[in-house]
């Protein structure tokens, strides 16, 4: 049951007792256990003594112990929804690298695969160009099919 309800339904107890109604108890057909202001007409009943009244220093202490206790569960509610803000973010960063790689991976490929029959350069080891092979460039294109595959799904 929520924190709140628990509180809400405590204080109108509080207040019940307070103003002097009466409290009975009857277990119906199915053998289930009900409580009211008014007895039942057909079942036998027990009344009830309303609880003792608190102090107002016992009170407080119990105002007091179920503030403490909300808080607690709001600032854990709020720990929960940061964490999960930020999985919501963890994930939408590794969909938008997805997307980019993907991209960048399909780009490549239609380069290399729109240029076949044409000399392709790119960048040597000490940056000047380097002509690809026909062969370095099939295996490239190899390669970006399967890097397409990976990122792109």
């Amino acid at each position: 049951m929520n924190q709140r309800a628990a509180l809400f339904l405590g204080s109108l107890v509080t207040l019940s007792v307070v103003c002097g109604a009466d409290h009975y108890k009857w277990v119906d057909q199915e053998g289930r256990i009900h409580y009211g202001d008014r007895p039942p007409i057909d079942r036998p009943f027990e009344s009830m003594a309303p609880p003792a009244t608190l102090s107002d220093a016992e009170r407080e202490r119990a105002e007091e112990r179920a503030l403490t206790q909300q808080r607690r569960l709001d600032e854990a509610l709020e720990g929960r929804r940061r964490q999960q803000a930020a999985e919501r973010e963890a994930a939408a960063a590794r969909a938008r690298e997805r997307q980019e790689r993907c991209a960048a991976a399909r780009r490549e490929l239609n380069w290399h695969q729109q240029a076949l029959g044409a000399r392709i350069a790119v960048p040597g080891e000490d940056g000047s160009p380097r002509w690809l092979s026909d062969s370095e460039r099939l295996a490239r294109i190899q390669e970006l099919r399967r890097e397409v595959e990976t990122w792109c799904r």
